[in-house]
């Protein structure tokens, strides 16, 4: 029987009961791994700067178990805890504080992840519960303005009755061992990640590019050291496992003053992430794409995307890229003002920064 909602709570998880949860998510996305593995993975992840200064795990349980487990006045689960059995984990999902800025004003922005719930569990409703619970939190931390993203895998719908309105979500995209160039085009430099971290301090938020007559509120979160860390970790976990090469030591390109990428390698879906790039120029673009495809093909990655964002120039593409909608990984915003969300937010608000490196 499905317990009531008013019979429910979201906590905070402790480390224990967040690594139960991951546990038990690993049925979807520890494909590829064993559970030793994917709890590595995790520990790599939790060892980043972007973790350590803003995430949250939470799960959703019965008032019984948050009564008896967790810190009434704070809704964290108590540290000593470790798993009982009365401590149901009826749905779980993660939370990434960061900055943002809306307009000229910094604005607390939350990105969600690993929204999950058992296969045993489902059709309960607990995700709803939880994401609704999840929202009203969030306001109340910061409810004269704020900002929360996901990128949805279950269709444009579902999130979007919750408050996270789905946006244009292509991806610039190529084959890499088709379209690759035999050298490092001329005048591109590879970045190691030094390089990346010395490029991305202070916070480097995406140029504002949208078109002047362009009346709404521009959005924006800065693609920092520690986000760049967390997948930095995130690659690196991949790479010391049997079977793979040495770990990449380019971590971008960069072809002139203003021109440059960041990438991520991912080869357990065998995929080259541009987490975000810029160019001053059509000729610079192609230069660095033309770097990224190389550098997937050295490393037997056979695709190189970039989630598009507004005013990215994608116009007159070199032979090998397309632009592609996604089925998969949709981008979705939600904002609140004065304690209620926004709801023709598209009218409102144009996410410069729609990029992978906003994924969580």
């Amino acid at each position: 029987m499905t317990t009531a909602a008013t019979e429910l709570v979201l906590l905070q998880a402790n480390r224990a009961v967040h690594y139960a949860a991951t546990r038990i998510n690993y049925a979807e996305w520890g494909k590829g791994l064993t559970v030793p593995q994917y709890l590595e993975r995790e520990d790599a992840l939790q060892s980043s700067e972007f973790t350590r200064s803003g995430h949250v795990s939470w799960i959703l349980t019965t008032a019984a178990a948050a009564a008896k487990y967790a810190d009434a006045a704070t809704g964290r689960i108590h540290a000593h805890v470790e798993v009982p059995e009365d401590l149901p984990i009826l749905a779980a999902c993660e939370s990434f504080r960061r900055p943002g800025r809306l307009g000229d004003r910094d604005v607390p922005v939350w990105s969600i992840g690993s929204v999950f719930v058992s296969k045993d569990l489902r059709g309960k409703g607990y995700a709803t519960v939880m994401m609704k619970k999840l929202r009203a939190e969030l306001i109340k931390t910061a409810p004269e303005v704020g900002l929360s993203n996901l990128y949805s895998d279950i269709g444009p719908d579902y999130y979007a009755r919750l408050g996270w309105k789905i946006l244009p979500s292509t991806s610039l995209v190529c084959d890499a061992a088709a379209t690759a160039p035999s050298t490092v085009p001329t005048g591109v430099t590879l970045l190691s990640r030094a390089d990346v971290d010395t490029l991305l301090v202070p916070a480097l938020y995406p140029p504002s590019s949208t078109p002047a007559a362009d009346a709404r509120t521009l959005f924006s979160m800065p693609l920092t050291p520690g986000v760049h860390d967390w997948f930095y970790q995130r690659a690196a976990f991949y790479y010391r496992q049997p079977g793979t090469p040495a770990a990449p030591t380019s971590q971008g390109a960069r072809a002139g003053a203003g021109s440059f990428v960041v990438w991520h390698h991912a080869p357990h879906n065998k995929c080259l992430y541009l987490l975000h790039w810029r160019a001053a120029s059509a000729g610079a673009r192609d230069a660095l794409l033309a770097a990224a495809a190389l550098e997937a093909k050295a490393f037997d990655l056979a695709k190189v995307v970039a989630y598009l964002s507004d005013g990215q120039d994608v116009a007159g593409l070199p032979a090998g890229w397309r632009v592609e909608p996604r089925e998969q990984s949709l981008s979705s915003l939600m904002m609140w003002r004065d304690g209620k969300v926004v709801e023709e937010l598209e009218r409102e608000v144009v996410w410069l920064g729609n990029e992978r490196y906003a994924w969580v």
